[in-house]
């Protein structure tokens, strides 16, 4: 059974949880994150939206490009824009995993 203590003698409500409700409940937080993105596809604006402001343009020249071949054979691209109004598709399981195992060169500046 979980057991809450609200302590409210602070200025903010702190909740204390014994270790095993905090480990369950932190479980079940881990499996619907990775779950979340099952069956996902992401657009451009999805990847920068997690990427937080990079440049469109800087996206697609320095990471896309170059690295098309990449996102290819791992599964996270889907669908290569054709040109105006075609946008590019993205697994989204796959490209979120693509992103962060690439991140560093990506805050670098990608591959120029």
């Amino acid at each position: 059974m979980l057991q809450v203590k609200v302590l409210e003698d602070t200025d903010e409500g702190i909740i204390v949880l014994r270790q095993e409700d905090l480990e369950k409940r932190l479980a079940v937080a881990r499996q619907e994150a990775e779950t979340a993105l099952l069956g996902g596809r992401w657009s451009i604006a999805d990847c920068l939206r997690r990427l937080n402001g990079y440049r469109r343009t800087d996206f697609l020249n320095n990471v896309l490009k170059p690295k098309r071949t990449e996102l290819e054979r791992c599964g996270a691209l889907l669908h290569w824009s054709k040109g105006r109004g075609d946008g590019y598709r993205f697994r989204a399981t796959k490209m979120a995993q693509w992103l962060e195992d690439n991140l560093d060169q990506i805050d670098r500046g990608g591959w120029k």
